[in-house]
């Protein structure tokens, strides 16, 4: 058996996640609340050489709260994604 047509989904475009385009940076900007964890400072510690998420997490101590990494794991992955220029799949 094989498939033509409309029912191969040829045209459909393939989903492939990206950083976000528009992220505010600012202290009131949290992607951990557990651990107070702020989208400007994952950026400083990009910037100081801490980019990939896992040594992010360990600089700020972030994920380690009371719902370990449920809740702002997806949101660090996107900034650290955004500030290093990676595709989400490589920091994961």
């Amino acid at each position: 058996m094989s498939a033509v047509g409309e029912v191969t989904g040829a045209w459909l475009t393939r989903a492939a996640p990206q950083p976000p385009e528009n992220i505010p940076y600012h202290k009131r900007s949290f992607v951990c609340l557990c651990s107070d964890v702020s989208t400007a400072d994952l950026r400083d510690g990009v910037s100081e050489g801490f980019d990939h998420i896992e040594t992010l997490k360990a600089l700020y101590d972030a994920h380690d709260g009371p719902v370990p990494g449920r809740m702002c794991q997806l949101a660090g992955i996107g900034v650290c994604a955004h500030e290093t220029g990676e595709r989400w799949g490589k920091l994961a």
